[in-house]
């Protein structure tokens, strides 16, 4: 086992380097063949054959450890070391700014999660931003919207299961889903449930169980390739970020076969507390360090691209929150964590929750881009638009 120096992190007190444990090629194994070979020479028969037995028996328990098994038990963060050093010019985002560098190019695409609010919607059309996350619910007036703005350019990531009834059943949710395929075929993009994990999301044959969940996912996965074979499959509908619990739970759902299932994979990324990726975290480091080091987790788990479904950041004090959620920190926030995913190549698409606030009032106290009493930008709005258009149309 070697440590392969993966990526430089961002935003933090002092540069982080993470350094994944993987089996690599070592020069030990040629000395070990000599070794053999040499014993081999001076022995009599029967040595010869306990030798022989005992080498393969070596070689063999090596071949097992390299090989990447479908399910495995996730190493734990022990196995992550930090290397300190200076910042890497090319990773290097002030901490207090909310300016996207105009010559920015990034790999990744940017989006947004909206609702039922279609003239704010139709707003960020207006302006550009075509990239869009929401539910699918069998409503005319929504499948309508969805219809009319993918002729014009947008492109919709559909999350499952949302209008299920209470108490469903697997066969319940193929039924739906076979439903919510045909009213919306333009949705290129499907997202296997909202946050599975979550206890406030658990109803029915979602009940908690991994099994149950990747049942849901097989499911998923046939049924909407059968009708689209090039649709993409998100699957874990948002892991909490940074959440050890969460970590073991879909090591579960991926043993029992879900890669066979996933095209991309999403993480629900959240500081919490109007907090900024530079405050300090576990171990003393930043939260950006933590974050980073959970995202390659997933990625080494899985190795399937990365999709951050929702990140976000509220934009004026609430109760308990204190100064530090305001108009100004929310732009702040929009700068790191989007900087953070875009430094980071096997994270391949990040949606900003939300464009326009649900039931995060009271009003202008909200998760949203726009104003919720005005319908107007708000600082962040703009901070969005950079990287939006500095990244990849999707």
């Amino acid at each position: 086992m070697s440590g392969q120096i993966l990526k430089p992190l961002l935003l933090g007190k002092e540069e982080t380097w993470i350094v994944v444990m993987r089996p690599v090629r070592s020069p030990g194994w040629g000395i070990f063949f000599i070794a053999t070979c040499a014993l081999y020479a001076f022995m009599g028969p029967e040595r010869r054959v306990v030798l022989a037995a005992l080498a393969l028996l070596i070689v063999a328990i090596a071949l097992v450890a390299s090989i990447r098994p479908a399910f495995r038990q996730p190493a734990p963060y022990g196995n992550y070391t930090s290397v300190p050093g200076g910042l890497a010019p090319s990773t290097t985002v002030p901490a207090q700014t909310t300016t996207v560098p105009q010559n920015a190019k990034y790999i990744q695409v940017f989006g947004v999660v909206v609702h039922d609010f279609y003239a704010q919607t139709n707003y960020s059309m207006g302006q550009g931003v075509k990239e869009f996350r929401t539910g699918l619910y069998l409503d005319p007036v929504q499948e309508a919207e969805v219809a009319n703005e993918t002729r014009t350019g947008a492109s919709y990531l559909g999350i499952t299961g949302a209008g299920q009834a209470q108490g469903w059943t697997l066969s319940d949710y193929n039924g739906t889903l076979g439903q919510e395929i045909a009213a919306y075929p333009e949705v290129q993009y499907l997202e296997v449930l909202n946050e599975p994990w979550s206890t406030k999301n658990q109803d029915g044959f979602n009940n908690g169980s991994a099994y149950n969940y990747f049942l849901i996912i097989r499911s998923t996965y046939l049924l909407s390739k059968a009708a689209n074979p090039n649709i993409t499959l998100v699957c874990f509908g948002g892991a909490a970020i940074d959440n050890a619990s969460e970590r073991l739970w879909y090591s579960q759902v991926w043993g029992y076969g879900a890669s066979k299932y996933c095209d991309a994979v999403s993480i629900h990324a959240y500081t919490g507390n109007g907090r900024l990726l530079n405050a300090t975290g576990r171990l003393g480091q930043t939260l950006a360090q933590n974050w980073a080091q959970d995202l390659y987790w997933y990625e080494n788990l899985t190795g399937k691209p990365i999709w951050i479904t929702e990140t976000g950041q509220i934009s004026d004090v609430l109760t308990g929150n204190g100064p530090r959620a305001s108009l100004v920190n929310q732009s702040l926030y929009l700068n790191q964590s989007f900087s953070l995913f875009a430094s980071l190549p096997f994270v391949k698409r990040v949606y900003w929750y939300d464009l326009y606030g649900i039931s995060d009032a009271p009003i202008d106290r909200d998760f949203g881009l726009l104003n919720l009493s005005t319908s107007l930008p708000k600082p962040a709005w703009y901070t969005f638009l950079g990287f939006y258009r500095n990244g990849v149309q999707g």
